[in-house]
C-alpha cells in the first residue's frame, strides 16, 4: 500500500521530558481517580494549578511548532 501526502514527523522526549511527563501524568491522574482524595491544602492546589498551566503552555507550544511545520510543508 502506498502512502500519499507529506511524510510523517516523529518527535522524541528527552530523559528530562520523560520525567516531567510522568510527573504531570501522575498529577492529572489524581483528578480522574475513582476513589475520593483527601482535601488538598492551598499550597498543593496552587502547585497543581501551576502544573496544569505548564502543561497547557507546553501543549500550546507543540501545536505552534506543528502549525509552523505544516505551513512550511514539513
Amino acid at each position: 500500500m502506498s502512502r500519499s501526502g507529506r511524510p510523517r514527523t516523529y518527535y522524541e522526549l528527552t530523559p528530562v521530558g520523560i520525567k516531567e511527563a510522568v510527573a504531570k501524568g501522575e498529577a492529572i491522574s489524581g483528578f480522574v481517580a475513582k476513589e475520593p482524595k483527601p482535601v488538598r491544602s492551598r499550597r498543593e492546589l496552587e502547585a497543581m494549578r501551576r502544573s496544569l498551566e505548564e502543561c497547557f503552555e507546553v501543549s500550546e507550544f507543540a501545536m505552534t511548532i506543528q502549525r509552523a511545520g505544516r505551513a512550511r510543508g514539513l
